[in-house]
């Protein structure tokens, strides 16, 4: 939420104690521009809709001392974000506060995100093609003989050579039959005949990438293309439905002996976001969304795989982001 309204991106944290410079708070009053807390600094050239910022490395202090300096902002404010905030730090800053009123509003701002602006539209998709230039260069590179590894070695090369800012995970999983959807890489070797399932999550320009392909080294048998057409039709399938203002519910479903589990969600500075599609679970489509889809192709013979497509809803229906 933070990044989607100012553009700062805080230093990583794995935890939010007082002195929090990991982390940063925007008190936006319901007029004017609003105030940055940022205790690990910021780039005042880079940020938006901040009129002023406070760095010192007391977060809740600083929080507390702003919201004290807007008495004209009134006595009601709401509260984004509250799943990172541990109790006791809401607990001291609300005490401090106590004249105000405070309100959870994490659902207006997440109401905003569900639909991107054509800016976040080309940023996705960019995003999107620097995934699929990882996959690529991870396929290339799954030939016989090489270890899991290698792969996933080759996957991070090449998404930063295309611009990524950043690979958070490469999944690797080889072999005649695969379980796993998400598999760290493993020193395994890849075997002629293995399947090779690659799934690569991340970001580029600021926004986030989640894609996942499937092969097999030197060609598959009959047997296995056959598997691998069926992954495509899935994705394919999955996201033809999504046609833009139509209710629709995904069902478990039986297609060529196969069961298809029907799963996607959104993404945008986040790799996984709001909206969350389930089967049985209704959703509408909506012109802006960008979801990730990837549907789950469950085969006696072969496993569980999944080809996981970045879709953008547009008027005219559901479009591929990056890639073919």
């Amino acid at each position: 939420h933070l990044a989607y309204l100012t553009n700062h991106r805080p230093p990583a944290s794995s935890t939010l104690c007082h002195p929090a410079p990991g982390y940063a708070a925007y008190v936006l009053p319901a007029q004017g521009a609003g105030v940055l807390v940022a205790p690990g600094g910021y780039d005042p050239d880079g940020v938006l809709n901040v009129d002023s910022a406070r760095s010192g490395l007391d977060l809740e202090q600083e929080i507390v001392a702003t919201l004290k300096g807007h008495n004209g902002g009134g006595t009601s404010w709401g509260l984004v974000g509250m799943d990172l905030v541990p109790a006791s730090f809401y607990l001291d800053v609300t005490r401090a506060l106590s004249a105000l009123e405070w309100r959870a509003a994490d659902a207006l701002l997440e109401g905003q995100r569900l639909i991107k602006s054509e800016a976040e539209m080309a940023l996705l998709e960019r995003a999107a093609r620097v995934g699929a230039e990882g996959l690529a260069g991870g396929i290339s590179a799954a030939n016989p003989g090489a270890t899991q590894h290698e792969v996933e070695l080759a996957v991070r090369e090449a998404c930063l050579g295309a611009g990524a800012d950043m690979v958070a995970a490469v999944d690797v999983s080889s072999g005649p039959r695969l379980e796993a959807l998400r598999r760290p890489p493993s020193p395994a070797i890849i075997k002629e005949g293995d399947f090779v399932s690659l799934g690569v999550r991340g970001w580029a320009g600021g926004y986030a990438f989640d894609l996942a392909q499937v092969g097999v080294p030197q060609g598959p048998s009959a047997e296995q293309l056959d598997y691998l057409q069926h992954l495509v039709e899935a994705t394919a399938w999955m996201r033809g439905r999504m046609l833009p203002g139509e209710r629709l519910v995904y069902y478990p479903a039986e297609s060529r002996g196969r069961m298809i589990d029907s799963l996607a969600h959104g993404i945008g500075l986040e790799r996984a976001e709001k909206p969350w599609v389930r089967v049985r679970k209704p959703f509408v489509p909506q012109v802006g969304m960008v979801l990730c889809v990837a549907p789950v192709v469950d085969s006696e013979a072969f496993g569980q795989m999944t080809i996981k497509a970045m879709v953008a809803i547009r008027e005219s229906g559901p479009q591929v982001l990056g890639q073919e």
